[in-house]
């Protein structure tokens, strides 16, 4: 199987290699109430078995394990800062653009 090696941004569940769900919905106030998010869901045992043995693969081949140890090898106090300030920023921004969804409940 060819696949072109690109950023998707899509999600890939599979439960008990008997179903599995994919697409873009994210569990959360914003893909629920603001986004137009959406999922497959598909019960196939041997589509989920081939999903599960592509997933396997790409992780075998196509991904870097990211660990504490690793980590800690590249962090440093502006990086943290840096990291913090942006979690924070997107926190605001996510808040502001749902500030009417909360006002609902």
């Amino acid at each position: 199987m060819n696949i072109k090696k690109n950023v998707l941004h899509g999600k890939l569940g599979i439960c008990d290699g008997e179903w599995f769900t994919l697409g873009s919905y994210n569990i959360n106030d914003l893909s629920a109430h603001a986004s137009i998010e959406l999922n497959l869901e598909v019960i196939d045992t041997p589509l989920t078995q081939e999903f599960r043995s592509i997933i396997n693969q790409i992780i075998k081949e196509d991904c870097i394990q990211i660990t504490l140890e690793g980590y800690k090898k590249t962090k440093n106090v502006f990086k943290q800062l840096k990291q913090w300030f942006a979690f924070e920023i997107l926190r605001m921004l996510y808040y502001v653009f749902t500030f009417y969804i909360h006002q609902r409940k």
